[in-house]
């Protein structure tokens, strides 16, 4: 198993970390939020790569939307912004 964290350059921006096991099955995190959580991969690597890569741009690109009870009780003490790239 691997993990990796991707810290955004603004204070604001969210997270991500990966963590992937040895039969290509990954989980994407934002803070305490489970943003995808994939069973085994059928496909080959390349794919695979870009699956992974596309979420994780996805969440530098538009952030997390967090729902409103999240959000009325969490007090936004989670970063989930967009990534100043």
């Amino acid at each position: 198993m691997t993990t990796a964290r991707f810290r955004p350059p603004n204070r604001r921006g969210a997270a991500v970390e990966l963590v992937a096991a040895y039969d290509w099955s990954f989980d994407l995190d934002v803070g305490r939020f489970k943003v995808c959580e994939m069973e085994q991969f059928s496909g080959s690597e390349a794919e695979h790569i870009e699956l992974v890569t596309g979420k994780i741009l996805a969440i530098a690109h538009h952030g997390f939307r967090r729902g409103w009870l999240d959000r009325l009780f969490a007090f936004g003490r989670d970063r989930v912004e967009p990534w100043e790239l």
